[in-house]
């Protein structure tokens, strides 16, 4: 989730971290941002101080099962004399296969919400 958002407040590519559709979908919608959110949306592993998991699925397939982890991630950061509160969602998928080597993929990524919180 760190690689993604920093990705994201450089303006860069994440087609390395995502699967082709999320990477297409988050790349429409961030160009949508105001500057702002660019600016801060960067977190580093250690501000991410939750992640759960929603959900588990297995799904058979000819070539395999994939599975798949729907997860929500909870990131504080300092800002202008308080935090900033992210809130990511992210899905998570492996085809586990005699024919293809496994990898995790991020088939979703989302930004859900960015709060400021008063700490004064």
């Amino acid at each position: 989730m760190s690689v993604i958002t920093k990705s994201l407040h450089e303006n860069k590519n994440t087609d390395s971290y995502l699967s082709f559709n999320a990477s297409e979908e988050l790349e429409r919608i961030s160009h949508k941002w105001n500057s702002s959110i660019r600016k801060n949306i960067a977190l580093e592993p250690n501000q991410i101080l939750q992640i759960l998991i929603i959900e588990v699925k297995g799904i058979k397939l000819t070539e395999g099962v994939v599975y798949q982890i729907n997860t929500l991630g909870v990131g504080y950061k300092p800002f202008h004399r308080s935090l900033l509160e992210i809130f990511l969602q992210a899905k998570f998928e492996r085809l586990y296969s005699d024919y293809i080597k496994p990898e995790w993929n991020v088939s979703e990524f989302n930004v859900l919400k960015m709060n400021r919180i008063s700490t004064t």
